[in-house]
């Protein structure tokens, strides 16, 4: 069974929740206004708009309710799927606008390249937080980030 730690309620910071929520209705109205009148076919972008908004708030809860410190045990996995999904890019690639960045998993296309930036700064948070350096690093200890910076390159 899924369970929410109490904690997050207490520490949650209610008023950057209101804010996001004013921003969004603000969004949505301005898109209601600007696309107004409604097409007779497909989706109002208001309407799609909502959708992306709802995903992203249900993401917000997924990603609150996870510990954050499973991500110092997971990071090196979660780094080589995303190599190993770069690497695919160059097999199975869509090509758009002349680059290709985007794989096309039938209901959405997903570029691999954001999953990248994401997992190269977590896993380079987790390597520095289990050095123990006070007088700064040395070339040599520099060495692991440098490599792991470089292989997505």
């Amino acid at each position: 069974m899924f369970r929410v730690d109490r904690r997050l309620f207490a520490h949650f910071d209610w008023l950057l929740l209101i804010l996001l929520l004013l921003i969004c209705g603000m969004a949505l109205f301005n898109l209601y206004s600007a696309s107004y009148p409604p097409k007779p076919w497909g989706t109002p972008p208001y309407l799609k708009q909502g959708y992306f908004f709802l995903m992203g708030f249900a993401a917000i809860v997924i990603i609150l309710s996870f510990d954050y410190q499973e991500l110092h045990f997971w990071n090196y996995f979660f780094y080589g799927i995303v190599i190993l999904l770069l690497v695919a890019i160059l097999i199975i690639g869509k090509t758009v606008g002349g680059a290709q960045r985007w794989m096309n998993l039938g209901f959405f296309n997903l570029q691999p390249s954001e999953l990248a930036k994401l997992m190269l700064v977590i896993t380079l948070a987790s390597y520095y937080s289990r050095k123990e350096v006070t007088d700064g690093y040395t070339i040599r200890q520099l060495f692991v980030p440098i490599l792991l910076t470089a292989i997505p390159f």
